[in-house]
């Protein structure tokens, strides 16, 4: 099977060497941050499936976190967003 696709948008910087945060809840972030870039995906991938190449996309873009939005799935679709950061 192939991996979801994945779209960016925004700056990028050099890719993390560490394994990046993931959060779901902006209140769970306790570090400053910023917001670089956008990632967004509608397949018909599983959702577990689309947030892992979506943290690999937001590391290799110098994101320090990701931050997934709330998802919506349609007919067997499911459409996910997040916020890739980088730490002040």
């Amino acid at each position: 099977m192939c991996s979801p696709q994945v779209y960016y948008l925004g700056q990028q910087h050099p890719s993390s060497e560490n394994e990046i945060d993931v959060y779901y809840d902006e209140l769970d972030i306790e570090r400053n941050f910023q917001v670089i870039g956008q990632l967004s995906s509608s397949d018909g991938s599983s959702p577990d499936s689309i947030a892992a190449s979506m943290t690999a996309e937001a590391k290799k873009r110098g994101g320090h976190a990701i931050w997934f939005l709330p998802f919506d799935t349609f007919d067997g679709v499911h459409s996910v967003k997040a916020n890739v950061l980088r730490y002040k």
